[in-house]
């Protein structure tokens, strides 16, 4: 199993950081879905609506990213609550490496940080 069009360094600071930050598939998703809209700000339904994932496993994902700063939560005038991806660039660039791997490497990347693979797994040259 290997995670291939990055650079070693790379791929080695995206399984440490998914092994962090997405290691259930709820939160993998959410980091996923962050990678394709880094800029913009969504409502828990509107995440819900674009994630496949259990309501409560949603909350429980955004919560732990709340918590380990890699997303921001946000209420606006009208009492609306938003969440957004961190400007914090040692969380943000993670995520957006993932927006360069294909259905096939993110799933496979989900997998071996789930359940431990070892390094060497993710970091075969290609």
């Amino acid at each position: 199993m290997v995670v291939t069009n990055l650079d070693k360094e790379t791929r080695m600071k995206l399984l440490q950081f998914v092994r962090k930050h997405g290691n259930s598939a709820g939160r993998f998703l959410v980091l996923q879905f962050w990678s394709k809209h880094p800029q913009t700000q969504f409502s828990l339904p509107c995440i819900g609506g674009a994630v496949d994932v259990k309501k409560l496993d949603l909350k429980e994902a955004l919560g732990m990213l709340v918590d380990e700063g890699v997303v921001e939560e946000k209420t606006n005038p009208r009492g609306l609550t938003l969440y957004t991806l961190t400007a914090n660039p040692e969380k943000r660039e993670p995520v957006m490496a993932l927006s360069n791997l294909d259905w096939e490497q993110a799933q496979k990347l989900s997998y071996l940080a789930a359940h431990r693979w070892p390094s060497s797994h993710v970091l075969a040259e290609a």
